[in-house]
């Protein structure tokens, strides 16, 4: 990649319709598995970043502060859908930001209060995201935090 001509944001996104096979086979597999517990999910959308995509600043896609000491926290999936899906996780207990790599059919659950980024892509890549809602936290629709209250 040249870090000279990226663009910042390059990355689109594509509702999902929830009778499509990838939405009906990911939502089978987070029933299947008990992520789907005392959570609901949102919609499901598709994911494309293109060459040259830089990082996301990391983020949180629910209120940390409304997550803290709950039984079940909401949660966001990615499901990889080529070589190369890359999410950036933050590991507060190694003081890092790590690297999460998916491949096709991998998923990645995580709960709404770590923090996170979209990888860099040099090459085009496709995955498929859905937040998993719970009573009492409210998702504001594009709206991330970028810092605790």
């Amino acid at each position: 990649c040249s870090p000279h001509r990226t663009p910042l944001c390059c990355c689109s996104q594509v509702h999902v319709a929830p009778d499509e096979e990838v939405a009906t086979a990911l939502l089978r597999a987070l029933r299947e598995s008990g992520e789907l517990d005392g959570r609901s999910p949102g919609e499901v959308n598709a994911l494309d970043s293109l060459p040259g995509c830089r990082q996301q600043r990391l983020h949180w896609d629910f209120n940390p502060d409304l997550c803290e000491g709950l039984p079940r926290k909401p949660a966001s999936v990615i499901l990889g859908m080529q070589r190369g899906a890359r999410l950036m996780v933050r590991d507060e207990r190694a003081n890092a930001t790590v690297p999460i790599v998916l491949g096709p059919g991998d998923v990645l659950v995580f709960e709404g209060d770590v923090a996170h980024a979209g990888a860099a892509y040099c090459a085009r890549n496709t995955r498929v995201h859905v937040y998993l809602d719970v009573p009492g936290v409210l998702r504001e629709r594009d709206f991330t935090w970028f810092r605790r209250a």
